[in-house]
């Protein structure tokens, strides 16, 4: 999984899942990179996808929904001024996510292609939402990582109505004929966690489709 998905999704299922199963042993690998599941011998990934995976090599279940959105801290804001539009967004600091690329906002009714340009680039989504918060500029994260700020009012979801991506979270692992019986019952798990606790739900006013 990538880092910021296994942080929030997998140490919980982890700890259950070896707390149900005690003859279990687990060898979790967080990465920001792609790995091959087959060639690198992985039982089972937590994949984020802006559309269904059709590698013929692999199957993929759907388990849940993200939704990346702008967000900026109070004091930023308050020195730089709220943006209402995307046009807006010119005048202000981004801190991007590496590699950084031109940015497409989904609003109510149009679409806007936004130009980053960023003052602050980035590998780690957390570490964004943790340098957002602490007034480096505006920036894209996923919601489940930027709830928590929000809720304290450390972090400031920016045009709420519009929406920089939405993708599916998959459990993704390798063909075979004969699934073991250990993946099937983590994977079980992981849907029963997300289930109980998504990723994503909308806040009052926000109009998002996730995919």
């Amino acid at each position: 999984s990538t880092v910021d998905l296994g942080t929030t999704v997998l140490a919980e299922a982890v700890a259950r899942f070896t707390h149900r199963y005690p003859a279990t042993q687990v060898d979790v690998h967080l990465s920001n990179n792609m790995v091959d599941l087959v060639l690198d011998g992985f039982d089972l990934a937590l994949r984020v996808s802006g559309r269904p995976l059709r590698d013929s090599s692999l199957v993929a279940r759907k388990v849940g929904a993200i939704v990346i959105q702008l967000f900026a801290s109070p004091a930023y804001l308050a020195r730089k001024g709220v943006p209402r539009s995307p046009e807006d967004l010119k005048n202000h600091d981004w801190v991007g996510f590496r590699p950084s690329v031109k940015m497409v906002l989904v609003g109510p009714t149009a679409e806007a292609v936004v130009d980053q340009r960023p003052r602050i680039t980035v590998e780690d989504m957390s570490f964004m939402r943790e340098l957002l918060k602490a007034g480096g500029g505006v920036g894209a994260v996923p919601s489940f990582l930027a709830d928590e700020a929000v809720a304290a009012g450390t972090l400031v979801r920016v045009m709420p109505r519009w929406v920089a991506h939405t993708g599916g979270v998959y459990l993704v692992h390798p063909s075979r004929k004969h699934l073991p019986r250990k993946v099937t019952a983590f994977g079980d798990l992981v849907t029963e966690l997300l289930r109980q606790r998504p990723l994503w739900a909308p806040s009052p006013g926000e109009v998002v489709s996730p995919s």
